[in-house]
């Protein structure tokens, strides 16, 4: 099972400026603080910055499943001065969810910067569980249709999708105990725990900005392997020209684990 929640950076579709003076960039990150996708983004907004000359912060705007910080890209002004960075949960696996809630098309509203990391699936089990490996918890699982219990961070979250991708795969059925947040899914004990990054802005954006912002992105971007190893994260270093159809597979692969375990939103 490959259950994979990239992270990038994006910006917003507009604005006519030259140049990019210097003044503070905000990058709208819309999941929790002290999250794998938070220390991603930061450590990569700390090398634009030394970089470009120029501040980079980090809003952590969370809320609505990440709706409320990608709504925040969506409607700012598009001069490169708002960027955010989203996950594959927000920008595929939401629309397939919460169709009539997501105002923003992820196909046409964004356009993509660079690939920043991914944060790999983990399945785990308590420690009391009598199980060692993946086969004896499957066999363990089987034995108890409907008995053991697995973490999310919430339902149509990218744990309750991989969740639901592991049992399909193996046959089993497994009960979902929904958290707020991955982050406290782990430490209730969480059974998978997936991974992504990507970074977009708004449409829009003058063509000269975007350029230094990818330019950058990919000169920055491999100096930061061995920090994000040393969190748990890969380097997930893919160009904008192969992100919009990364987003159409990713998109694609969560509408048909949707539609096959007739999930929908709460």
């Amino acid at each position: 099972m490959k259950a994979v929640l990239r992270l990038a950076m994006l910006l917003p579709f507009a604005a006519s400026a030259q140049e990019y003076p210097e003044k503070p960039v905000q990058i709208v990150l819309p999941l929790q603080v002290g999250s794998a996708s938070d220390i991603a983004v930061r450590v990569f907004a700390e090398r634009l910055g030394e970089g470009l000359k120029q501040p980079f912060v980090v809003e952590n705007v969370t809320g609505a499943a990440g709706l409320i910080g990608a709504e925040r890209l969506a409607k700012s002004r598009p001069d490169g001065y708002t960027l955010a960075a989203l996950n594959s949960s927000i920008l595929t696996i939401l629309p397939n969810i919460q169709r009539e809630r997501v105002k923003f098309n992820p196909f046409e509203d964004f356009v993509p910067i660079h690939g920043i990391a991914n944060i790999p699936t983990l399945l785990g089990v308590n420690e009391a569980l009598p199980v060692r490996n993946v086969r004896e918890l499957i066999e363990h699982a089987k034995a108890k249709p409907g008995e053991l219990n697995y973490a999310t961070g919430g339902p149509g979250s990218p744990q309750h999708l991989a969740g639901e991708m592991f049992m399909a795969m193996s046959g089993t059925r497994m009960t979902q105990v929904p958290y707020k947040g991955a982050t406290a899914a782990a430490a209730g004990r969480a059974t998978t725990i997936p991974r992504g990054s990507r970074s977009s802005r708004r449409k829009g954006t003058p063509a000269p900005v975007l350029s230094r912002l990818r330019t950058e992105a990919a000169k920055v971007l491999p100096g930061l392997k061995e920090r994000l190893e040393k969190s748990g994260l890969e380097l997930w270093a893919v160009p904008a020209s192969d992100l919009p159809n990364v987003i159409k597979e990713d998109h694609a692969r969560w509408q048909r684990v949707v539609r096959e375990a007739n999930i929908r939103a709460e």
